[in-house]
């Protein structure tokens, strides 16, 4: 055996993701890999302990992962209700918004997903799709939330600011273009080219059983053929109110991931009919006065983010925060966040070896990942 030792990244400090692989090889074929990460670590967890509970709520967003920033951000202000003992009393008009933005931002992540992948495929044609498709509904937080990116538009108790006229009619406009142009154009694309197919089926595959015990969530649990969704088993916001699939693969290769990620957006956008047709007039935020203090201890919360399970743990501890001379009912004492992207590219080193250097962007796109959130 001829060992090579290949390094890939980290490749500049400005870039907005960060990661090194080391992989050894002997000649294509891969028997050992090791991934190195915290290149960009933040300190986001620590930072929230210096925050009052509202003060934290723009780096929810665009501290962890901006490719998701409005689910971080729901997220976020879904614990601190629980801790506050508000979560009942914010106004459905607020939630549905939620739920509607939380599917609009999916279909984003997830089409800025594929158009990273299949460029590093070498498939240009396909970049473009997808920045095209994402634009609609980037255009359509813009309008709601005033940003592209890192919205800052959750608050606790409610959202900013309502929904703007014509949004009803731009909303449907883009879940039609999927549904009667886009979806098609991707199947022709991807799902007949032989190359595409070559490269993804049996490339990258983990059982469902191997996916369990590495704490696999979302879309790349779901492509093993398991039916797990934090939306339907434990529903936030006004998911218990909607009517989706989950969809599932087979055999939890590169193939099954992009397919269940597909099948996901056409889910979304059922949703987000169902949110259009069901969301009534009414207040966006909480009408009473915040407690002095939270009525818990501790609050957990989960969501299911367009890459997996994201969660966050929060605890106030008014004595604690005295000692670290905080006031004592304004700061998280600790606030644990659950990133679904550690996970996965924790994996990595297992999916790889054994494959060939050429699978390795196959796999690593497949799987998307976002290293801030990773990071974090």
């Amino acid at each position: 055996m001829v060992k090579t030792t290949l390094y890939m990244g980290p490749q500049h400090p400005m870039l907005h993701g960060l990661w090194s692989f080391k992989v050894d090889i002997d000649g294509e074929k891969i028997y050992r890999a090791e991934v190195r990460l915290g290149y960009i670590h933040k300190g986001v967890e620590k930072i929230a302990e210096t925050r009052s509970y509202d003060g934290f709520m723009p780096l929810a967003d665009r501290g962890i992962c901006y490719a998701s920033a409005f689910t971080w951000g729901s997220l976020y202000a879904g614990v601190v209700e629980r801790l506050y003992g508000i979560e009942d009393q914010v106004p459905d008009r607020a939630l549905w918004i939620r739920t509607l933005l939380s599917e609009a931002q999916r279909i984003a992540s997830h089409m800025f997903w594929l158009s990273a992948w299949v460029a590093d495929l070498g498939n240009w044609t396909g970049m473009m799709m997808g920045f095209r498709d994402r634009e609609f509904f980037v255009d359509l937080l813009e309008q709601v939330t005033g940003a592209r990116l890192n919205y800052n538009y959750n608050r606790i108790g409610g959202v900013a600011r309502d929904l703007p006229d014509g949004f009803e009619k731009r909303t449907e406009e883009a879940c039609d273009f999927l549904e009667d142009y886009s979806f098609d154009q991707w199947e022709d694309l991807l799902d007949k080219s032989d190359i595409f197919v070559l490269r993804t089926k049996d490339v990258g595959v983990i059982d469902k059983e191997k996916a369990v015990r590495w704490g696999y969530t979302g879309a790349n649990l779901r492509a093993t053929g398991l039916k797990v969704d934090v939306r339907k088993y434990d529903p936030y916001f006004k998911y218990n109110e909607v009517d989706f699939d989950i969809p599932v693969g087979i055999q939890g290769d590169s193939l099954d991931r992009y397919t269940v990620r597909m099948e996901e957006m056409k889910q979304s956008v059922k949703i987000i009919r169902q949110c259009l047709q069901k969301i009534e007039p009414g207040p966006i935020m909480y009408e009473g006065k915040l407690p002095r203090k939270p009525a818990y201890d501790e609050a957990f919360f989960r969501i299911e983010d367009p890459r997996g399970e994201s969660a966050m743990y929060l605890i106030n501890d008014p004595e604690k925060n005295k000692d670290h001379g905080l006031m004592a009912n304004k700061h998280p004492y600790r606030l644990k966040i659950k990133s679904p992207a550690f996970v996965h590219m924790s994996s990595f080193p297992m999916l790889v070896t054994g494959g060939k250097v050429a699978d390795i962007v196959s796999i690593l796109g497949s799987i998307d990942l976002c290293t801030g959130e990773t990071d974090r």
